[in-house]
C-alpha cells in the first residue's frame, strides 16, 4: 500500500538519477533508477524511469537491456 511519502521517495530518487545522468555517470544512475523501479513499481515516475535508464543503457552500448527498457517504458 502506498503512503504520501512514497511518491516524495520516488520522485526524489529520479531526480538523483537525472542529475548523475547530466555529470555522464550512467552507471550510478541505473542504480537509482534500478532502485526506483524496485521499491516504487507504481510510481507516476516509472515510464520516465524506464525510459531514462533505456537511453543509460544504451550509452553502455547493452542494446538488448536497452531495448528492454525502452519497451518497458513504452508499455507504462
Amino acid at each position: 500500500s502506498a503512503t504520501p511519502g512514497d511518491a516524495f521517495d520516488a520522485t526524489l530518487l529520479f531526480e538523483r538519477a537525472i542529475a548523475l545522468m547530466r555529470e555522464q555517470r550512467c552507471a550510478d544512475a541505473l542504480t537509482e533508477l534500478d532502485r526506483l523501479l524496485r521499491e516504487f513499481p507504481t510510481a507516476s515516475v516509472v515510464p520516465l524511469a524506464q525510459y531514462n535508464r533505456g537511453l543509460c543503457l544504451q550509452r553502455a552500448q547493452r542494446w538488448p537491456d536497452a531495448a528492454t527498457a525502452m519497451t518497458a517504458a513504452a508499455a507504462s
